[in-house]
């Protein structure tokens, strides 16, 4: 848990940012919890299973609704996992991170490179900052 504010907005007062304000971009709550099991299955093979949890608090967004409203970005949470065989020098394992194919908006931003385009007469600029879609990946490590 963290509680930020601003003390001074100094000039960016002018887009209504108050004293007290929570500082842009900063979850109040974070936390995360991992665990892993390995269980002996038939002579020197073994299995295993981990997982990990993680979740970021909502934050204000880097862009503000002006005139002191603020735009909040979600919370959100994510979820990896791992699972395999490992025998003597070797593992063989399925990796799959985002289980849950989260899709969180972590960015406000309008960057100069990203395209813009017209809705109602509006010019938008994207918000494509996320995580990586579900992500399998089978590996194989042989220690020497």
């Amino acid at each position: 848990y963290e509680k930020t504010s601003i003390t001074d907005p100094g000039a960016l007062g002018i887009v209504g940012l108050t004293s007290g304000t929570r500082i842009l971009g900063t979850p109040a709550v974070t936390a995360s919890a991992g665990a892993v099991y390995k269980r002996p299955l038939f002579g020197q093979t073994s299995g295993f299973l981990s997982v990990d949890y993680s979740y970021t608090g909502d934050s204000v967004s880097l862009l503000n609704g002006g005139g002191g409203s603020l735009a909040i970005r979600p919370s959100y949470s994510l979820v990896n996992t791992r699972f395999g065989l490992s025998w003597g020098n070797s593992e063989l394992a399925l990796n799959i991170r985002n289980l849950t194919n989260a899709k969180p908006n972590l960015g406000d931003i309008g960057y100069v490179g990203y395209a813009q385009y017209e809705q109602n007469g509006t010019t938008i600029i994207p918000q494509v900052a996320t995580l990586p879609p579900v992500t399998f990946t089978l590996e194989f490590k042989q220690s020497l």
